[in-house]
């Protein structure tokens, strides 16, 4: 059977990997995690937090401490038998990120790598998801979507229409109007890439891959619609993130922008609030996605991000 990989979709892998580990003696080593908070939490209360969490040695797997070295960032020393396969050392630290992230501070970067990037954080939002009858995990992917849709806009070279789809948002049932608009966008900057974007194992990133990360939240947004399945919302929705980390990271925007940060909080929160039925539930997700929103148009307007995008792609084009 032949398999035409001329045709394959964009295929994006995050690897993350155990760092290098320093040796201590016959078969023991040391290795350090970096790790950032998504706030910039106090030294003091990261400290205190980290006494409370009181992280015992995983088994015979992994025995850790954590050092504080500044407000937001700590480091996680890890030492273990250096004939415990790497995957196991990362299942074992991953039991420890977690309860960091959901007893002390929620997470932001481990290593190189963003929090969401490891699969017991994808495991984490699935799991939370779950919590969730079906029709609010896609009232929850409606409003990430909302948020995100002012830079899909402006990449595909359209007017940004947010307001209008957030205006629904109170009487939760706009989900239709967002999934039809985004499709739209995503199927026009699908049109823009496909003559002269590559497709290609992309990771990380690079600068000429925004087009294609848009346009697949397109795809998988058609998946989770379809199937309506806890893994394929989530798989979306992750895919935005990546797409405004991508612009955070290689697009110059203004300084404080911070859109992925943003919408890592947004979508954290609005779990709650769909899993709490508070009578302003909906007015307060709604609010929300209109400040969002609202940075992220003002954030990739300033930075020209359009004409960014189709500068980097240029030197891929067809003679």
């Amino acid at each position: 059977m032949a398999f035409d990989w001329m045709d394959e979709k964009f295929l994006r892998i995050n690897i993350v990997s155990w760092p290098s580990g320093e040796v201590l003696g016959v078969g023991r080593e040391r290795a350090r995690w970096e790790i950032k908070t998504l706030e910039e939490i106090s030294t003091e209360e990261l400290k205190r937090g980290l006494e409370r969490l009181a992280v015992a040695p995983v088994g015979p797997i992994l025995a850790t401490r954590f050092e504080v070295t500044s407000p937001g960032n700590l480091t996680m020393v890890c030492e273990y038998d250096s004939s415990i396969p790497e995957p196991m050392r990362l299942g074992a630290a991953s039991t420890i990120w977690r309860s960091l992230d959901e007893s002390v501070a929620r997470l932001w970067m481990i290593g190189s790598s963003l929090r969401a990037h490891y699969p017991y954080f994808g495991t984490q939002r699935r799991e939370l998801l779950d919590l969730l009858p079906s029709a609010r995990r896609l009232l929850w992917l409606a409003a990430s979507l909302a948020r995100a849709e002012p830079l899909m806009a402006i990449v595909a070279g359209r007017p940004s229409r947010f307001r209008r789809m957030v205006s629904g948002l109170e009487g939760g049932v706009f989900e239709e109007d967002v999934f039809r608009d985004i499709s739209i966008l995503s199927s026009g900057i699908a049109d823009i890439s496909k003559p002269w974007v590559k497709r290609r194992i992309a990771a990380p990133p690079i600068k000429s891959d925004l087009g294609l990360l848009v346009s697949s939240v397109g795809e998988l947004l058609g998946r989770a619609i379809e199937t309506q399945a806890t893994d394929a919302i989530a798989r979306c929705a992750e895919e935005i993130l990546d797409v405004l980390y991508l612009c955070d990271t290689y697009y110059g925007l203004p300084e404080g922008s911070e859109l992925a940060k943003q919408e890592d909080r947004a979508w954290w929160t609005d779990i709650g609030r769909l899993r709490d039925e508070s009578p302003d539930m909906l007015v307060a997700m709604a609010q929300t996605a209109i400040e969002c929103a609202s940075a992220v148009h003002s954030a990739c307007v300033k930075a020209d991000v359009r004409r960014q995008f189709l500068d980097a792609a240029a030197p891929q084009r067809s003679p």
